[in-house]
């Protein structure tokens, strides 16, 4: 657009833009909803839409961080929209084992040679909250988790499943249930 190779969006013929500022609704297009988000009357939000679109990207579009092949932009951002939206939580592709157990370690604050012993107790719950959250969070199995410590499955699975029965008898938030959860366990 810049060099003048390109036409303004609001020329192409199966562009949307000229719907937007003129402010006009398809049947398959929501111009209502975008509208009401840049303005608090439809004149209002025309106007702020017209120097939107002419705005200079600081990264290209295909670069920005996609989220449930539904929403762009950054994880809060996403995440406030999908839920708004009735959708389920973000999942993290390719999240790895090893990532979820610097993160749990750092929390609970253990070292990692410390959680990765094969002894009972605090470092027992941290493979089951590494378990339990590698799942909740980007679909991270349990069997990976377990291979991960060099636990049995079926014994990590059991654990994950007391770690949820406890989740779900705190009623709060999934997080300060994970939170009083470990403090409990750490003063067993």
């Amino acid at each position: 657009m810049k060099t003048g190779i390109l036409a303004p969006p609001q020329e192409y013929r199966g562009s949307s833009d000229r719907h937007y500022r003129r402010g006009k609704d398809l049947k398959w297009q929501d111009v209502e909803r975008l509208l009401s988000v840049l303005g608090r009357s439809r004149r209002e939000a025309i106007r702020g839409y017209c120097p939107l679109m002419l705005e200079e990207l600081k990264e290209p579009y295909e670069k920005v961080e996609s989220w449930g092949q539904a929403a762009k932009g950054d994880e809060a951002f996403a995440e406030r929209i999908l839920r708004g939206a009735g959708e389920p939580r973000i999942l993290r592709p390719g999240l790895k084992v090893e990532r979820v157990a610097r993160e749990v370690a750092r929390r609970l604050g253990l070292g990692l040679p410390e959680m990765s012993s094969q002894g009972r107790g605090r470092a027992s719950q941290a493979h089951a909250l590494t378990a339990w959250a590698g799942r909740e969070a980007g679909n991270v199995s349990i069997a990976s988790a377990a291979k991960h410590f060099d636990r049995d499955t079926a014994t990590m699975a059991r654990n994950v499943a007391r770690l949820e029965a406890r989740i779900h008898r705190e009623k709060g938030c999934e997080d300060s249930a994970v939170n009083s959860w470990s403090r409990s366990e750490r003063s067993k």
